[in-house]
């Protein structure tokens, strides 16, 4: 590494590493290879920068940034990893974007489903100040350097009306919000943003836990961004004249076509509803309205348990409980959830977070890791998708899912911590997928009711969804609507050592087999703390 802390090495030399933390070299060159490979794969030339950024903990999680140029346009992804080793949702990211921006002509920006939010409350203080000279232009151009830069909101000045306006995508689509009204017509557009100060904005934005806040400086009266940070501070985005576009002259606002702000966390719609009394307060003053459709539904209470193991501090469970809370008001579930969080041995380590409901009969289980000051956010978030697409058929499921990849790394043999005992489901592969993404497990082992013997569907292949069978290989005749590929090899006859060695051997997520003693189907996986749990089936006798 040189001393400016650059990283290369001579098989990427125009792939330049830029490390902050408890970084490797070996992490260095993995992702310096697997950006370098993509971009030859595509033809993109003049190399690329790449930011990592360790957390305080050896098992935390890593900020990867990639910046470079495709066909003369600036680019950039960023997204946060699990930690060393997970390269794979970078690289999905990176590839899904220069598909975009080399497609003529250029794919529409559509919702992004692997997007976290960075919402939650808790303190927060501007380290960041970014005063930047805005493009002056109509959405749809704003639109498209958020997307090239991949941002999930862009400031700009909207060149109709001579106003500064954000452009942002959340799980609906996307939208624009502007800081005035141009014309009376514009009444059934989203109100105009609140005139408020920097601490006032401050408090709105960490007291209610959302990830950005748009609002009017009422000094100056130009719009500015306030967002979160994924180190958990505060960012602020700011236009570097001091006069509305509207009021200036030739010299004022000038056009770019490559700004270099915006937040770095998702976006929800700029009326998110809040239950800040602050917020109210100033809604009635200023004119503008917040939403409370969140709030309406059958449930008077906060129902929901929640258990911690490790070092958890009460105030995250009772904000889980909360954010959980809100979901399910939102989905109107009358229903209590169970929520459980689980912190690293490390004091700055990754916490895995997990919340269960039944929603319509259906048991709905969600399970995610994150760093602690989000994960609550990551979790609501998940449910809230998973809740989502489980009410309606054009919502499909996404893999690979780069918000959780799956725990395939090679290690040394690991011990087998967790036997669970379960009465298998007896049905189609269709009714055993319906369970896996229900519960949101990587596998999923049931009784085929075709022909009798145990069977396994995962998250896998070109379809999406893989089916493995203990002896018949012939693909089933399946409903239309779903679609599978047929795992074609053999599933292998192994005892519990041997399963155990060739997982941890050939880092593998998880290994379906048959046990030579009862011949039964069994399914092996790695649990998030390393070590192993085993599903087998309860016999007529009670067990395996």
């Amino acid at each position: 590494m040189s001393p400016s802390g650059r990283w290369s090495n001579s098989a990427f030399p125009d792939i330049v590493v830029f490390p902050r933390g408890r970084i490797a070299e070996l992490e260095l060159e993995r992702v310096a290879g697997a950006v370098g490979r993509l971009l030859a794969r595509y033809g993109v030339e003049g190399g690329a920068r790449i930011r990592v950024v360790g957390a305080n903990c050896a098992n935390g999680p890593q900020l990867v940034q990639v910046n470079l140029r495709v066909d003369d346009i600036a680019a950039r992804v960023q997204m946060i990893t699990p930690g060393a080793g997970v390269v794979l949702p970078v690289v999905l990211r990176l590839e899904r974007l220069i598909k975009r921006l080399t497609t003529n002509p250029r794919l529409p920006l559509e919702p992004d489903p692997t997007r976290r939010p960075l919402a939650g409350p808790g303190r927060g203080e501007i380290t960041r100040r970014k005063n930047c000279t805005l493009l002056v232009g109509m959405p749809d151009a704003a639109v498209a350097v958020m997307d090239a830069m991949d941002y999930d909101a862009h400031l700009f000045t909207d060149a109709e009306i001579g106003a500064d306006a954000i452009v942002y995508r959340d799980r609906t689509g996307i939208g624009c919000v502007r800081s005035r009204r141009g014309t009376p017509s514009d009444r059934g557009q989203p109100p105009p943003a609140p005139e408020l100060s920097e601490p006032v904005a401050v408090d709105l934005l960490c007291g209610d836990g959302m990830p950005y806040l748009f609002f009017v400086d009422p000094v100056s009266r130009r719009g500015r961004l306030l967002y979160r940070r994924y180190d958990a501070d505060l960012g602020l985005v700011a236009p570097t004249s001091l006069r509305p576009a509207h009021q200036q002259g030739a010299g004022g606002v000038t056009e770019s076509t490559s700004p270099i702000h915006g937040p770095f966390g998702p976006v929800r719609h700029p009326r998110a509803p809040t239950k800040l009394p602050a917020l109210r307060a100033l809604s009635a003053e200023k004119g503008f309205r917040v939403s409370t459709s969140e709030l309406s539904s059958t449930r008077t209470a906060m129902e929901e348990v929640c258990t911690t193991q490790g070092a958890v501090d009460p105030v995250q469970g009772a904000r889980a409980m909360r954010a959980i809370d809100r979901v399910l008001r939102c989905h109107h579930i009358g229903a209590p959830a169970r929520v459980r969080l689980t912190t690293a041995p490390c004091a700055d380590g990754p916490m895995l977070a997990q919340a269960n409901v039944v929603f319509r009969d259906t048991a709905v289980r969600v399970q995610v890791p994150g760093p602690s000051g989000f994960v609550v956010a990551f979790l609501a978030d998940r449910l809230d998708r998973q809740l989502a697409r489980l009410t309606s058929d054009d919502l499909p499921r996404h893999w690979p899912d780069p918000a959780r990849p799956p725990l395939a790394v090679g290690t040394e043999e690991q011990p087998i911590v967790r036997r669970k005992h379960c009465a298998l489901l007896t049905g189609t592969p269709a009714d055993a997928v319906r369970a896996m993404d229900a519960m949101d497990y990587y596998a999923y082992l049931y009784t085929d009711a075709e022909t009798g013997e145990d069977a396994a569907v995962y998250w896998a292949g070109p379809l999406g969804v893989r089916l493995a069978r203990q002896h018949r290989r012939q693909l089933p005749e399946l409903p239309s609507g779903l679609s599978l590929t047929m795992n074609p090899h053999a599933t292998p006859l192994l005892t519990e050592a041997e399963a155990a060695a060739r997982l941890c051997r050939y880092g593998l997520p998880f290994l379906f087999f048959t046990d030579p003693r009862s011949g039964r189907g069994r399914l092996l996986y790695r649990r998030y703390d390393g070590a192993l749990a085993l599903v087998l089936p309860v016999t007529q006798n009670g067990r395996s």
